[in-house]
């Protein structure tokens, strides 16, 4: 029994150190103050099934904003979206690769021909969830699609290792089948897999190979990006701290530019970022709330996450507390916490300051513009005629409660 105890209690604490912590919101005595600043265009939320892209949905958000606002498109329109996986090739040349550094696919890219796949024709959702089983059943299972191909190419690879007979050309048919009969919504013709098995060096050149059509990527139907710059703060060199880096956001967001963000999801016990715990998110939005109880003011961001629309509605349709962000940005990296997309020529302002709460303004009693009286010791927000609410007291205005 004391084992079974110890052991239970051990599995809580794993859950525990492993829990997330970034994602900051706030309760309901939080009132906007001043501008709500959105990103616009931004195209639909998507989700990576667990499957370790972040960094290139990341991408794929700003570049599909900058695509967009530069060419005047609607990105809620599907044939105006960029496939994730052709943009994520871009980090190592073609080839598909769990984790890496959004700032230097977006740099790839920007150096590139900078044209891409759209996502009408080569479907992330082709490996989301959906299996055939043997009876033509449909099952979900996170992530299950790209295992499956991983495992295809494992057996690939170990056929005739062991002293069997079966030679692996002789093995490519029946494993492209398996994939096409398996992977129901996959369009890489029969052809283009047994190359795949044959001709790719490496698994991330085989899943590339595998998951974006040769006739996606033609000519014709391929989809051009505007030229731009890639920009990163603090850089290579930079000592970021708290404050900079929270300006830097503020400027970038202010500019109606959205950015990316690299953090870290997860803490041990000492409060060091787990291994494999790195998570990259896009930010498409700006405001400062107040509660009306403490008189704290905070800077909300609104976060794009790749986890889906499942988090955006439990999270607070994504606006969550900035300073928690950053702290937990400087934790994961010390350069590069944050890319976005410029156009040429472009510069961005740099007039962003922390705004801090500032204490109520204490008057004559009921004369002078002062506090009335009733009112002398109250030091929240205020809410004043027209709607609007301030942190400062003004004639007319009444405690918000």
């Amino acid at each position: 029994m004391k084992i079974s105890i110890m052991l239970f209690m051990a599995s809580i604490l794993s859950i525990s150190a492993r829990a997330e912590y970034p994602y900051e919101t706030l309760d309901d005595s939080y009132r906007n103050k001043g501008p709500v600043i959105e990103v616009f265009p931004s195209s639909p939320v998507r989700a990576q099934d667990g499957i370790g892209l972040c960094y290139g949905f990341s991408a794929t958000s700003l570049l599909e904003n900058y695509r967009c606002k530069e060419l005047n498109l609607s990105c809620s329109e599907s044939n105006n979206l960029l496939s994730s996986l052709d943009v994520t090739s871009y980090y190592e040349k073609k080839a598909l690769k769990e984790g890496g550094n959004t700032y230097r696919l977006l740099n790839n890219v920007e150096n590139s021909n900078r044209k891409i796949a759209s996502e009408d024709c080569i479907k992330f959702s082709a490996i989301v969830h959906q299996m055939a089983d043997y009876k033509n059943n449909v099952t979900k299972d996170e992530k299950r699609g790209w295992i499956f191909l991983i495992q295809k190419w494992n057996e690939f690879k170990g056929i005739g290792s062991n002293g069997q007979s079966t030679t692996r050309n002789d093995c490519v048919s029946c494993l492209a089948d398996s994939i096409k009969s398996t992977l129901v919504n996959i369009e890489t013709p029969k052809d283009q897999l047994k190359d795949a098995f044959l001709n790719a060096k490496t698994l991330e050149e085989f899943l590339y190979k595998s998951l974006l059509p040769a006739q996606c990527l033609e000519e014709s139907k391929i989809l051009n990006i505007p030229a731009f710059k890639t920009r990163t703060y603090p850089g290579y060199n930079g000592k970021p701290d708290a404050d900079s880096l929270s300006r830097k956001i503020i400027s970038v967001l202010e500019a109606n530019i959205p950015l990316e963000m690299s953090i870290c999801t997860g803490r041990d016990f000492n409060g060091a970022c787990l291994k494999d715990t790195g998570h990259s998110i896009a930010l498409f939005g700006l405001k400062e709330v107040c509660s009306y109880k403490t008189n704290e003011c905070r800077q909300m961001v609104k976060v794009k996450n790749s986890y889906g629309n499942t988090w955006q509605r439990q999270n607070n349709d994504g606006w969550v507390d900035l300073s928690s962000l950053v702290e937990n940005s400087l934790l994961y990296e010390k350069n590069n916490n944050i890319s976005w997309l410029e156009k040429p020529g472009f510069v961005l302002p740099e007039k962003a300051q922390i705004k801090k709460p500032a204490p109520p303004i204490i008057g004559k009693p009921n004369g002078g513009g002062g506090i009335p009286s009733e009112y002398k010791n109250y030091k929240g927000i205020w809410k004043c005629p027209g709607s609007k609410f301030s942190d400062q007291y003004e004639t007319g205005c009444v405690p918000m409660k």
